[in-house]
């Protein structure tokens, strides 16, 4: 028999307390134990009344606790043995490292690239640099000055050598006065400091002595230029003129009409202007454009249009239309869309039957020659019904003596 026995622990004390306490009293024992339960909620804090850190370690608890209870299920589902369950955690072990591994390799990836940026970055830099401290030595280098005479006499000596003394003397002066003129044109090109002062050098290049005899590439490079002389035009002064051309041809009265609406206005970069309206389609105002000997393309054309020459909607129209030349229209458009006609203006139609538009007596079916002269059209054979457009007139009663108008 062992006489001496380990004592208990404070936690083996309360255990055994708990459970005399549940068989002699288990009216008390309940009652501890919902104060116990009261004391453990009073202490518990909500999730919203946390800070954000203690917000992301109290989920990753939850995300802990979570998984460790879905493990307990599969392991309370099937039962394996010793061996099965250790390979399994040794698995989940490495799939854990795994997927740490692979989140450090994204994030070394990441700062890679950044680095090789930053990288090819300098070396630019380096290059730009290095070409810079080149061209500073290149400047500060000091060559040895020579005298102007000394390939001038070179020269002489070796394609003109059986000449005398007085002709080569003549020659050496000669290309003496040469020499000195293109170094001194050089040197007031390079000390030029506005591009008026260069101008004046450059006209050098466009006089008619220099273009007779072929000497455009020589003087350039006698003044030391890179390359030839450039060609400003003005832009802006052209796009102006067109504009201005554009905007006469659309404000006249066989192209556009006014109209007669106080509120048919358009403003436009503060300008106010009077609507003015079509009076025919585009493409057919481009073809008088082009007669009359207009060089635009057509988009340029559409392009430098006023902004308040518009084409007329039945929409926003506020004035009348003329019933008889609309249906006209409308009818042509329609036998057009069909292939009976070649064209869906009715001028083009009415010039194919008369002399002349313009003239009184064909209009009016009293010329002699074209009296008589109908429209020719391609008929088909098939019997499809067709609608079209058509204005009308209607009669409503308003006012206060309720009159009838039109």
């Amino acid at each position: 028999m062992n006489i001496f026995q380990m004592p208990l622990s404070a936690a083996e004390r309360c255990r055994r307390y708990r459970e005399n306490l549940r068989q002699s009293n288990p009216e008390k024992y309940d009652l501890m134990k919902k104060k116990n339960a009261e004391r453990t909620k009073a202490k518990k804090r909500k999730i919203a009344n946390m800070s954000e850190d203690e917000k992301l370690a109290m989920r990753k608890k939850w995300r802990d606790a979570k998984r460790n209870k879905k493990d307990e299920k599969v392991e309370k589902l099937v039962v394996p043995n010793n061996d099965n369950r250790q390979r399994r955690k040794y698995r989940s072990k490495l799939l854990r490292e795994n997927r740490i591994l692979k989140e450090k390799n994204k994030n070394l990836c990441v700062t890679n690239g950044s680095l090789k940026k930053t990288i090819l970055r300098y070396r630019k830099k380096i290059n730009t640099l290095t070409n810079q401290l080149n061209q500073l030595k290149t400047e500060n280098t000091v060559e040895p000055t020579k005298s102007p005479t000394t390939p001038l006499k070179k020269y002489i000596e070796e394609e003109i050598p059986d000449i005398s003394v007085e002709s080569k003397q003549k020659i050496r002066k000669k290309l003496l006065e040469t020499r000195v003129l293109q170094e001194s044109l050089k040197e007031t090109y390079n000390d030029s400091k506005s591009n008026e002062e260069k101008n004046v050098l450059k006209k050098l290049l466009v006089s008619e002595s220099v273009k007779k005899y072929n000497m455009q590439f020589k003087i350039r490079k006698y003044l030391g230029l890179k390359r030839g002389i450039r060609h400003y035009y003005s832009i802006k002064q052209k796009k102006i003129r067109t504009a201005k051309e554009l905007t006469k041809f659309f404000e006249r009265d066989d192209i556009s009409r006014m109209t007669a609406g106080k509120k048919e206005c358009v403003t436009r970069q503060k300008i106010k202007k009077q609507k003015r309206f079509l009076l025919n389609t585009l493409s057919n105002l481009y073809k008088i454009y082009r007669s009359e000997g207009g060089i635009l393309s057509f988009a340029s054309f559409k392009r430098y249009r006023p902004f308040y020459v518009v084409s007329p909607h039945v929409s926003n129209r506020n004035t009348c239309a003329c019933i008889k030349h609309a249906n006209l229209a409308f009818k042509a458009q329609t036998l057009k869309k069909l292939g009976l006609i070649s064209s869906a203006d009715p001028n083009d139609l009415i010039s194919k039957i008369v002399c002349d538009i313009k003239s009184k007596s064909c209009m009016y079916s009293e010329c002699t020659v074209c009296y008589g002269k109908k429209l020719s059209f391609a008929f088909a054979t098939d019997t499809q019904e067709v609608s079209w457009l058509e204005w009308t007139t209607k009669n409503y009663e308003y006012g206060k003596s309720n009159a009838r108008k039109t």
